[in-house]
């Protein structure tokens, strides 16, 4: 798991610099969502691998049974993902749009790895079988809860999300990064002191910010 994310990783990363050139504070969250979320694709595919090696013992059978299994959620979640990220990339914002793009890629290129890399590395490496099982009998009954009342639990799914629809409309976004920093900082204390001073034109004030 643990080279398919940095392999990954290096992958995303070439493509962010040729799809939208250098990258900014901003558009360098990628690395931590891809991590993040990858990681999450990729253990979804071994918890079901290392399930069904329980109750299988032969590794290649273990493995494609795994990725039909995960298959339709796993596409469903990147897909979900990809969509979400993509979705902010008409912004103006520039350093919004480039995360948007990456972090988009990134799901694609997650989701393509843990379907391809991922099974690669763990046949090569031919790991033992599972000695005892991974589900949890304590979470069964929730199991069992959400397959029997399904119908109702995306209903209410459905109905909080239209509810939150409206609060759209008064949605705003604070386009200063220095928001972003505590306000007791050294640095935020520093620049607004500078800020201050009547010494500062505009301009310098601007360029003090922008190295900030």
């Amino acid at each position: 798991m643990v080279i398919t994310l940095a392999i990954g990783l290096i992958v995303i990363a070439g493509l962010g610099l040729f799809v939208v050139g250098p990258l900014n504070p901003i558009s360098l969250a990628f690395a931590i969502l891809f991590i993040g979320l990858s990681a999450d694709f990729a253990v979804q595919f071994s918890l079901r691998y290392r399930a069904q090696r329980y109750l299988s013992s032969d590794l290649r059978e273990a493995l494609l049974e795994a990725a039909e299994r995960v298959g339709v959620p796993l596409t469903l979640a990147a897909a979900a993902a990809a969509v979400g990220f993509l979705s902010v990339t008409p912004t103006a914002y520039t350093g919004l749009a480039q995360l948007g793009k990456i972090a988009g890629c990134g799901m694609i290129v997650a989701y393509f790895f843990t379907f391809t890399l991922l099974p690669a590395l763990v046949r090569v490496a031919h790991p033992p079988g599972a000695l005892k099982p991974v589900w949890q009998p304590a979470l069964a009954p929730v199991d069992h809860f959400l397959e029997r009342r399904r119908v109702l639990v995306i209903s209410l799914t459905v109905i909080l999300l239209a509810s939150g629809i409206p609060a759209l409309l008064h949605l705003q976004f604070d386009f200063n990064p220095l928001h972003l920093q505590r306000e007791n900082s050294e640095a935020i204390s520093t620049l607004r002191q500078l800020s201050k001073d009547p010494a500062l034109g505009f301009e310098q004030c601007a360029n003090t910010r922008a190295i900030a």
